[in-house]
């Protein structure tokens, strides 16, 4: 009979026990986990490794349809990659969900303005209805942990090729305050 060699991981101990992993009733993996970290990507929400940069994470890649393709890796150089996990990965207990400070699903709409073209996103209220511009778009599941109060516009013009964000806060110094504080950091949008 052979004898079954371990791996000498000691220093890679994790919070949790094999017996964590057995079928329970809620058939939740333990957080932080490798299978953990693969339910959050299937269920939408980016993921990272403890160690990695910021600016990289895990996220799901959908086809036109809406159909799961395979799950991606954003690198801190903009690039998005078809992500293959390493050995170590697989085994880590690091993993956990990215701190975003401001997410939401975005389901975009179209709209026109008279002469500059058309736009896509969202628009929230009837704020430029005088030039025939009505609300478009969809923003849902918003999870804000920003100062900002109302996020009203999120668009990107058909000529000149740049998306707006539009957000509004208390209509006085504070407010404004609060408004350079978000924009003076480095935003991602994903």
């Amino acid at each position: 009979m052979s004898e079954i060699t371990k791996l000498d991981n000691a220093d890679k101990k994790c919070s949790f026990g094999p017996d964590q992993f057995e079928a329970k009733v809620d058939n939740v993996a333990p957080v932080g986990s490798f299978p953990w970290a693969l339910i959050q990507v299937y269920l939408g929400k980016p993921v990272k490794r403890s160690g990695w940069a910021d600016s990289v994470y895990l996220l799901p890649k959908y086809d036109d349809s809406g159909a799961f393709l395979y799950i991606q890796r954003s690198e801190a150089d903009a690039n998005v990659l078809p992500w293959v996990p390493e050995p170590d990965d697989m085994v880590a207990c690091d993993w956990k969900l990215l701190d975003c400070m401001l997410s939401f699903d975005l389901t975009v709409g179209a709209g026109k303005y008279d002469d500059s073209g058309r736009v896509w996103g969202y628009l929230a209220d009837e704020e430029w209805a005088s030039i025939g511009v009505h609300p478009f778009g969809d923003l849902a599941n918003l999870q804000n942990k920003t100062d900002i109060k109302k996020f009203s516009l999120f668009e990107m013009h058909e000529t000149a090729g740049t998306i707006e964000l539009k957000v509004s806060s208390d209509n006085n110094q504070d407010g404004y305050q609060k408004m350079v504080n978000l924009f003076a950091k480095d935003l991602t949008i994903t």
